[in-house]
């Protein structure tokens, strides 16, 4: 008997036959890719290289102003009410290729400051406001992609962002706050009527005075009302979906001040200071 043992012959597992048009369109595709990825490298590079931080700052006479209207496209945004005797406006910019589009600018008793980045070749694009106004004057703050915050002002304020936090600090007359993805947050609330809601976050509210009017709902985060303690009633709906209502304050369904507390994924609380 032969020592050496027979091997079993090989299996032929094949290779499969690649159609050339497919093997093309995978090709152009992968080409497609690759000049894609290459240009946005030379892109971020040239704009990292281009990339300059300025500093914008403007006056304006408050004395034919009603309402100061902020809004960023892509940077926060800030306003102080204060003893100031004109409206003083700061702007941080850091853009890099195709610049940012500033207005400032009067129209009738309507103050209006924006920016807008561009929609292409903004890879650094952000303007940050600060402004200073007399708290007599109505305020809308706006941010596409950033805080709102408003602060001081006596006569009413609107104060939104589609994806950053919204803060009211120390505000008179009739507020609304909203944002889409963030927290929202009103301290010290001592005006009439105030409305609050975020999509995606947390809404917590402090009120210093007794109010007419308080609303506060979120979709997907917890509620929490703090009203003055006092001989006030009021008409409260606490409710939510998923999570726990407490509402440890005096009520009567038919009282004039109203609170509704809502959410639809979140703990809800309306209780004293």
């Amino acid at each position: 008997m032969n020592a050496e043992a027979e091997l079993p012959p090989a299996i032929d597992e094949g290779v499969a036959d690649v159609d050339p048009r497919a093997r093309r369109f995978w090709f152009v595709v992968g080409s497609i890719v690759a000049v894609v990825m290459l240009a946005f490298g030379v892109t971020s590079a040239i704009g990292l290289v281009a990339r300059e931080e300025r500093t914008v700052t403007h006056e304006f006479d408050p004395r034919d102003l009603a309402v100061v209207e902020v809004t960023s496209n892509n940077g926060d945004v800030r306003v102080i009410g204060d003893s100031d005797t004109v409206v003083r406006v700061v702007i941080r910019i850091s853009e890099g290729l195709g610049g940012i589009d500033e207005v400032a600018r009067a129209e009738g008793e309507r103050l209006v400051l924006s920016s807008t980045c561009p929609e292409f070749w903004s890879t650094f694009c952000e303007a940050r406001y600060e402004v200073h106004v007399p708290p007599t004057l109505t305020v809308v703050a706006r941010s596409e992609n950033g805080d709102a915050v408003v602060s001081g002002v006596d006569a009413g304020s609107t104060i939104e962002s589609s994806n950053g936090a919204v803060t009211g600090e120390r505000l008179g007359g009739q507020v609304r706050m909203t944002t889409e993805n963030g927290d929202a947050l009103a301290t010290a609330f001592e005006g009439d009527v105030l409305a609050v809601d975020s999509r995606n976050g947390d809404v917590e509210v402090d009120v210093v005075r007794p109010p007419n009017a308080v609303t506060a709902r979120s979709d997907n985060g917890d509620v929490v009302v703090r009203i003055p303690r006092g001989d006030e009633l009021y008409a409260v709906s606490a409710t939510t979906d998923n999570g726990e209502a407490t509402t440890p304050v005096r009520t009567d369904p038919g009282a004039e001040r109203r609170i509704i507390a809502e959410s639809d994924n979140g703990d809800v609380t309306v209780r004293y200071r």
